[in-house]
């Protein structure tokens, strides 16, 4: 069974890469049926309870590496989610891939995606894992370049910031070995305290588990991905599987692999804090739906890795929690977004307007993901984002407090922005032959956001069944810690969230009522004081990382060439000719006359008993 999951998915995209293109809905449905059976079995697996199975693979030594799986709580309730969005993802794609033509590539990849996150999320070892981890590297690239013309770019961005984490995951994996002599993800000399070298291989590890996430600062080819790749692509990975596979492994690196020290608590609550901020404020200014959603994908992945930095119960249970919710409102956003971009031709927000008399049903989603993503109970996402504040409160720096909750207005401001402009309002020329998606796209996106509603309004489902068995496990700092009464808990902090969400709301209106135009509502940030400056370096591409190392690659290129060409051929020259001066002194020297033969041999052995004699002294 736990091969199953993995092999199922695999095969069957074999199988839709080799379907003809000219069988009509072949590919579909073999796609379907592929993540239909998987999710049955996840679903049988989550059922079982905890399960292990190993095989030899190969040993060298003392380095031996086992084909080791493990399912357990975490693992259990992942696999569950991805294949259910792959299911969703499957069905929703049958409209805007039909006259693609890449499609048995696109299916093929779906499913590989779907096999390589089960591997990842069920391997016990670290090299097994790293197999999975890569083939998502490697399937996000191609997955991307099946988008329209110039796409490559994009492809090739992700898979070199993507390698460069992914780096760094190896790196910090090797150390660990290095400290623990063990690849085994639950052995026994597992965890280490954050110190020293340890506190490296930490920080290495969540970095890399974080970009696989979207975390900064290699986030940069996610907003590019939103334009150029295949339309349901962001609601597929980017938003659902990498998020569930990265925040999956980051809660498992501070759980299971290490316990954080203060020092790296509020090194990985930085993280998510500025996670949080930097994107928000780049999408406040978007003008495309779907790029305006890309920074929020990101910005929300700070809020699992504050969560799970504060190590904390409540911390780690709302990051994990949100790692579920993220994944489903975010989906909806871009099932959304790619309805709307079908249908009226464009995601340009100054293109758009009263979609929702058109769209009824896809505005109705879009505005249930808003206030889920924005915070507003009695929505899922209100009830995570809580847990987060709560834990990071317990730390008593309340300067992650009022970062988490500042996040949460700007994402609020930015999707009343963004739902005023696209569904409210007048119709514009541009999409005025906008109607209703195909009941393909429709469907999926109605699935997410009621599960938006019931785990929200009945957060003890997804409480009790996923979160409080992960905190309770054996081995986790917290168990014993009751989770499912914190749910409704009314607090000083959170009347603080509230009176942000009020302000976020006040804000939005009073630049509206100013502007007289939803779009351009919340512009005014633009051209604050330090944030105009802010905003004209990222729109140069200041702290994109990828186009830095582009530019500094031919200054770069340049001086190596200077260390490698022309210093090293100074050094030859000048040796050769000091080779050759003391050749010609030592011939000179050379005169043939035994009594100063003489005078060297005695010399020599002067110098020879001082050195005897200082070194027997």
């Amino acid at each position: 069974m736990l091969l199953a999951v993995i092999l199922v998915p695999m095969v069957m995209g074999l199988v839709a890469y080799v379907v003809p293109r000219n069988l009509r809905r072949g590919h579909e449905l073999v796609a379907l049926a592929g993540t239909i059976v998987t999710l049955v079995l996840a679903i049988r697996l989550f059922a079982s309870g905890n399960a292990a199975a190993s095989y030899s693979w190969f040993q060298l030594g003392d380095f031996q590496v086992e084909f080791d799986f493990r399912l357990y709580s975490f693992s259990r309730f992942v696999i569950v989610a991805a294949s259910a969005f792959a299911v969703l993802i499957s069905l929703y794609s049958w409209k805007p891939m039909t006259d693609h033509p890449g499609v048995n590539e696109y299916y093929a990849y779906l499913l590989v995606t779907l096999a390589a996150t089960n591997g990842a999320v069920l391997s016990n070892n670290f090299v097994v894992m790293l197999v999975f981890w890569e083939t998502l590297l490697i399937i996000t690239y191609m997955f991307i370049t099946l988008g329209r013309n110039g796409a490559y770019r994009t492809a090739t961005k992700s898979l070199v910031l993507g390698a460069v984490a992914d780096f760094l995951m190896i790196l910090g994996i090797g150390i660990l070995r290095l400290l623990t002599g063990t690849l085994t993800m639950t052995d026994p000399r597992l965890p280490i305290v954050t110190t020293g070298l340890a506190g490296v291989a930490f920080v290495l590890m969540m970095v890399g588990a974080s970009a696989k996430a979207g975390s900064m600062p290699f986030h940069t080819w996610i907003p590019d991905a939103a334009t150029d790749a295949p339309l349901p692509f962001m609601a597929l990975l980017p938003a659902a599987l990498e998020k569930l596979l990265g925040i999956y492994m980051l809660a498992r690196i501070g759980l299971d692999f290490f316990r954080l020290d203060r020092t790296m608590s509020i090194v990985t609550m930085s993280l998510g804090a500025a996670t949080i901020l930097f994107p928000v404020f780049a999408a406040l200014v978007q003008k495309d739906y779907k790029k305006l959603l890309s920074f929020h994908a990101i910005s929300q992945v700070g809020y699992m890795v504050l969560g799970i930095g504060t190590n904390t119960a409540l911390g780690v249970a709302g990051g994990v929690w949100h790692m579920l919710n993220h994944s489903m409102y975010k989906s909806t956003l871009f099932l959304t977004g790619g309805a709307v971009e079908r249908q009226a031709g464009t995601t340009d927000l100054r293109k758009l307007g009263g979609l929702g008399r058109a769209m009824p049903v896809t505005a109705v989603c879009a505005f249930v993901a808003a206030a889920s993503i924005s915070g507003i109970p009695p929505f899922n996402g209100y009830f995570s984002k809580e847990f987060i504040y709560h834990g990071a409160k317990e730390t008593g720096l309340w300067v992650f407090v009022i970062a988490a909750m500042l996040g949460s207005t700007l994402t609020l401001m930015s999707f009343l922005k963004l739902t005023f402009a696209t569904y409210l309002g007048a119709r514009k020329p541009e999409s005025a032959g906008a109607q209703e998606a195909h009941w393909t796209m429709v469907a999926p996106m109605v699935v997410i956001a009621a599960g938006c509603v019931l785990f929200g309004v009945y957060n003890q489902l997804p409480l009790r069944l996923f979160i409080q068995p992960l905190i309770s496990a054996p081995g986790v700092p917290f168990a014993g810690v009751e989770l499912t009464h914190h749910a409704w808990q009314i607090t000083p902090v959170t009347g603080l969230a509230m009176a942000f969400l009020v302000l976020a709301l006040v804000a939005f209106f009073l630049g509206r009522a100013r502007t007289r135009q939803s779009l351009s509502a919340v512009d005014y940030i633009h051209g604050a004081p330090v944030l105009r400056s802010l905003y004209n370096w990222s729109e140069k591409r200041y702290f994109d990382v990828y186009d830095l190392g582009r530019r500094i690659h031919p200054h770069l290129a340049g001086a190596v060439h200077v260390l490698t060409d022309r210093v090293a051929d100074w050094l030859v020259e000048n040796l050769a000719k000091a080779g050759l001066a003391i050749g010609e002194r030592l011939r000179r020297a050379h005169t043939g006359l035994l009594a100063v033969y003489l005078s060297w041999l005695v010399f020599g052995l002067v110098i020879l008993m001082l050195v005897v004699g200082g070194v027997l002294r």
